[in-house]
């Protein structure tokens, strides 16, 4: 509806034309990197190699944090003019960022990351945007590049992203960029909370809400390839879910009338869409719900529950590294950013700190001192596993859950979940700690000396209800839950 809602009601306002500038304007590119020491070589060689005077431009790199060569390879670009920023502690992208923004000369910015390969003309071309005073940010489209059955599902994203980005720059309502390479004019670039997440989302927006216009060029496509995993694409949606509700919130007074066009793009094209799980979810129970009393929803009910279970398997599928068909892989896509969109509600709602990034594990450069990752089809096979099993758990766990905490709270005062932190070590065999929850089995004051003590043998500290929970494992069904997060 939204989009209909752009092209058919909302009407356009008179573009800008791409024109010469009197005089060309310095630029600073910035690329922040945290263990692209594979990759950090050729995006410096593509950089090098645009095509804009030597004397008006300059490229800065921060490593943040790299446990590998990435500055090593970085600094071995310094003889071509590249400046290098080796950040020892691990800030996130957003200080890498800053760190060079302090550092930059230009009065234009152009960020970009390591794995966009940017085409030769491409700062000739957006300078030629920012010519017009009026525009405070220009960006190309983006174009998904790479393995097949991925590069499919991405493209038909961003090819609809793709026209509806047009229309609404069309209208003034264009209001974030992407990652791979955006260029700002330097005065419009706003001071951000150093935990925002999606820098890339606010600067834009923060410099529209401030009277700048976006420029959007679909003449000139910037590639990149997008992680093939499963599992990275849902981490790097559900960041991305997780970050635009941060800036919804925050900012939170742009969803007023002052600007319509501000405020229903940010509804219409950010929150309805982050939203996602929430409304499917919603009516994937109603439908459900009122099938029982209105028989003409049931072949509704079940050409959903259908469609649900057919992307459910093949998603496993998909997951042990077999290749579907396209229609098909746009689903599983779908499925998974809807499951990753859930996912970043939930940190939104829990407080999650998700300011550091980490690039896709197939871009990594594998650690021969440490354990090898188990093979993709093993983890996937898992991990697929780990959800069915945890959700079929949960079902039918749930008609007692809630006589269980009942019994717990009136056999002794306090609350009904126990919490504990405990240590684990991930597939890289890095440590790590984590919290488990359980339903209380003993009184309250069992560790009141803040020291954890071993259960025995008829433990005196375990009440009468906790007992039978121990006896029969109802105790460890709150982790199931954790399974599934």
């Amino acid at each position: 509806l939204y989009p209909l809602l752009v092209r058919h009601v909302i009407q356009p306002r008179e573009g800008t034309a791409t024109r010469e500038p009197v005089v060309l304007p310095f630029v600073s590119v910035l690329i922040p990197a945290h263990n692209e020491a594979a990759r950090i070589g050729s995006k410096l060689r593509n950089t090098l190699a645009l095509d804009y005077p030597g004397d008006r431009i300059e490229i800065l790199v921060t490593s943040d944090g790299s446990e590998d060569r990435t500055a090593e390879v970085a600094e071995s670009f310094e003889n071509a003019g590249v400046r290098v920023f080796d950040l020892a502690e691990r800030g996130g992208k957003l200080a890498a960022l800053k760190r060079m923004l302090a550092e930059a000369q230009g009065e234009l910015i152009l960020f970009t990351d390591v794995g966009a390969d940017l085409p030769r003309e491409t700062v000739a071309e957006l300078v030629k945007d920012l010519a017009d005073p009026d525009v405070a940010v220009a960006m190309p489209r983006y174009v998904a590049v790479g393995e097949e059955a991925t590069a499919a599902a991405e493209g038909a994203y961003w090819g609809r992203e793709t026209r509806l980005k047009k229309l609404e720059s069309e209208r003034d309502m264009l209001l974030g960029a992407h990652g791979a390479c955006y260029l700002m004019r330097r005065e419009a670039i706003a001071d951000i909370p150093a935990d925002t997440i999606h820098d890339d989302f606010l600067w834009p927006l923060l410099a529209r809400a401030d009277g700048g216009r976006v420029a959007y060029r679909t003449d000139l496509a910037v590639p990149d390839e997008p992680p093939t995993l499963l599992g990275t694409i849902y981490e790097r949606t559900a960041r991305m879910a997780h970050g635009n509700l941060q800036i919804l919130w925050r900012y939170r007074r742009l969803l007023g009338p002052r600007d319509p066009r501000i405020a229903t793009s940010l509804i219409g094209h950010k929150l309805l869409k982050t939203l996602g799980p929430v409304w499917i979810i919603g009516l994937a129970l109603w439908v459900n719900f009122r099938a029982k009393h209105v028989p003409e929803l049931v072949p509704l009910a079940l050409a959903g529950d259908l469609l649900l279970a057919g992307l459910i398997v093949a998603t496993a599928w998909r997951g042990t590294g077999r290749a579907l068909p396209k229609i098909l892989g746009v689903g599983v896509h779908a499925l998974v950013a809807q499951a990753a969109c859930a996912t970043g509600f939930l940190r939104f709602v829990s407080g999650t700190d998700a300011t550091r990034w980490r690039r896709a594990p197939q871009h990594q450069v594998l650690d021969l001192d440490g354990p090898a990752l188990p093979p993709l089809s093993v983890r996937a096979t898992k991990r697929m596993l780990d959800i069915v099993g945890a959700a079929v758990g949960l079902l039918l766990a749930a008609p007692v859950l809630p006589f269980i905490a009942l019994a717990i709270r009136l056999s002794s005062p306090g609350p009904v979940l126990y919490r504990q932190e405990r240590v684990a070590t991930d597939y890289s065999g890095a440590r790590f700690s984590f919290a488990i929850w359980k339903f209380r089995t003993m009184r309250v004051d069992a560790e009141a000396d803040g020291k954890a003590v071993w259960a025995q043998a008829k433990d005196p500290r375990v009440t009468a209800v906790g007992s039978f929970l121990r006896k029969v494992r109802l105790d460890e069904l709150p982790q199931l839950y954790q399974v599934l997060r």
